[in-house]
C-alpha cells in the first residue's frame, strides 16, 4: 500500500479542508493508500478526520512561532525533513504557499497540487503599491513551483484554464475534478429539527461567511424591494464574518427585523436549508461553491451570480463556461444573473443594474410556483454529479496518473 500525505496550513472550517475531511473518510481512497495529514495548525474543527494527523506546530513550536520572513523559511525546512523521515509515495499541498512548498522539497516522491480556488481572483493587482509588490512575487512563485510539480487537481474547468493563461501552467499537468460530497450524509442531516416555514410563506436563504467576496448586501437589498410587493417572504443568512455588523445595519435601516433571520454559523446548515423555498449565490468571486451544490442536493431551486468560478459549470453545463451572462438567464438547473461590482452600498443608494436582475429572478421563482418546483427536481438532479462516488473515482485515476500508475 502507497503511502499519501496531505499537506494543509490548517485543518479549521473551511471549503478546502472539507474537501480533506471527505477524502480522508473515503474506502476507496484508504484501501489503496495509507493517508496522512500534515497540518501546521489543527485547529478546532467540525470535520472528521479519519488517518493520522501531524502537527507540525506541537513538533516545532519554537520554529513556527518566530518572526514571518524566518516563519517561511522553516516551512520549507519542516516539510522537507517530515517528507524524508516518512518516505511517502506521494504528497498533495493544499492551499498556494502549500503548493510551492510542495513543489521546492520534491525529491523522488510524486508531488500534487489541488487547487480549490480560481487564483487569478485571489491575485489581483490594486492601488496599493505593497499588495501589488506581493501579486508580483506570488505570481512568479507560481509559475516557477506549479510546473515542477508532477500534477494539479484543479476544481472547475475555468479554474484550470486560468492556470494555463494566467500562470503559464502546463496543460498536461492539469485535471480537473470537482469536489466530492456525502450527498448520503447531507440527506440524513437534512431531516433534522430546523427552523420551520411559517405558514404560506416563501424562505429564501443564502450561506456563506459574511465577507467582501460573498456580497450579500446585494441580496439584502433586492429583498427590501420584493418584501415591499410581497408580504409573505423571509430571508435566512446562515453564516458568520466580518461584514455581519454591516448586514444588520442595513437590516434595521430597511425595518425588516421581523423578515431577516441572521442564522450565524451551524454545524448543520442542511436542516435549515431543506426548509426553505429558494437559494441565492451573490459572490463576486469563487472556486467552486460548495453551499450552492450543497442547497442543490437539498432540493432547492437556485439562483447565482454567474461569476468565476463554478456557478456556470454547475448551473448550466452545457453552455461555455467562459461565457458570463448580461441578463436573467434561465438555465438548465437554475437561474445565473450577471456578477455585482463588489462595492458595498450606502442605505440610500438606490439598486443598481445588477440588483435589479437578482431582484426580478426572485420575483419570477417567488411568482411562478411551477418554476420552482422544475429547478428542484433539476438541483436534485444535477447535485447528484458531485456524489463522492462519483468524484473519488476522478480522484483515484488523476493519482494513478500523476503517480504513473
Amino acid at each position: 500500500m502507497k503511502k499519501l500525505a496531505i499537506i494543509t496550513p490548517t485543518l479549521a472550517n473551511g471549503g478546502a479542508e472539507r474537501i480533506i475531511s471527505t477524502l480522508s473518510q473515503s474506502k476507496d481512497l484508504n484501501k489503496k493508500y495509507k493517508l496522512t495529514i500534515i497540518t501546521f495548525e489543527n485547529d478546532s474543527n467540525d470535520y472528521k478526520f479519519v488517518c493520522e494527523i501531524i502537527n507540525l506546530k506541537e513538533r516545532y513550536p519554537k520554529e513556527l512561532n518566530s518572526i514571518k520572513p524566518l516563519k517561511y523559511i522553516n516551512y520549507f525546512k519542516i516539510i522537507h525533513k517530515v517528507k524524508r523521515e516518512m518516505d511517502f509515495d506521494i504528497v498533495i499541498s493544499f492551499m498556494e504557499n502549500m503548493g510551492i512548498v510542495n513543489a521546492a522539497t520534491k525529491k523522488k516522491e510524486t508531488t500534487i497540487h489541488a487547487v480549490s480556488s480560481y487564483l487569478s481572483g485571489q491575485f489581483e493587482y490594486s492601488n496599493s503599491f505593497k499588495n501589488n509588490i506581493y501579486v508580483f512575487f506570488f505570481k512568479m512563485l507560481i509559475k516557477k513551483y506549479f510546473n515542477k510539480l508532477d500534477g494539479i487537481l484543479t476544481i472547475s474547468q475555468e479554474s484550470g484554464q486560468d492556470l494555463i493563461d494566467n500562470f503559464e501552467i502546463k496543460k498536461e499537468k492539469i485535471i480537473v475534478s470537482y469536489n466530492p460530497y456525502e450527498l448520503k450524509m447531507i440527506n440524513e442531516l437534512s431531516e433534522k429539527p430546523g427552523i420551520k416555514n411559517k405558514e404560506n410563506t416563501i424562505s429564501i436563504v443564502t450561506m456563506g461567511s459574511l465577507i467582501d467576496l460573498k456580497a450579500q448586501w446585494n441580496l439584502l437589498r433586492a429583498f427590501k424591494e420584493i418584501e415591499n410587493k410581497f408580504k409573505n417572504v423571509e430571508l435566512l443568512i446562515i453564516g458568520r464574518g466580518e461584514n455581519e455588523k454591516y448586514l444588520k445595519d442595513m437590516t434595521n435601516a430597511y425595518h425588516l427585523n421581523s423578515k431577516v433571520n441572521f442564522i450565524g454559523y451551524v454545524t448543520n446548515p442542511f436542516k435549515y436549508l431543506k426548509n426553505c423555498d429558494i437559494y441565492v449565490l451573490t459572490s463576486i468571486r469563487e472556486g467552486l461553491p460548495n453551499a450552492l451544490i450543497e442547497a442543490m442536493a437539498c432540493g432547492l431551486p437556485v439562483i447565482a451570480t454567474d461569476c468565476s468560478s463554478g456557478p456556470r459549470e454547475i448551473i448550466a453545463p452545457k453552455t461555455d463556461y467562459k461565457r458570463k451572462t448580461s441578463i436573467i438567464e434561465q438555465a438548465e438547473n437554475g437561474i445565473l444573473v450577471p456578477i455585482n461590482s463588489g462595492i458595498k452600498k450606502k442605505i440610500s443608494d438606490p439598486l443598481d443594474e445588477q440588483e435589479v436582475m437578482l431582484k426580478e429572478a426572485l420575483q419570477l421563482l417567488i411568482e411562478d410556483e411551477e418554476l420552482r418546483r422544475k429547478y428542484s427536481l433539476r438541483s436534485t438532479e444535477r447535485s447528484l454529479d458531485f456524489d463522492i462516488k462519483k468524484i473519488i473515482p476522478i480522484w483515484l485515476n488523476a493519482l494513478g496518473k500523476f503517480d504513473g500508475n
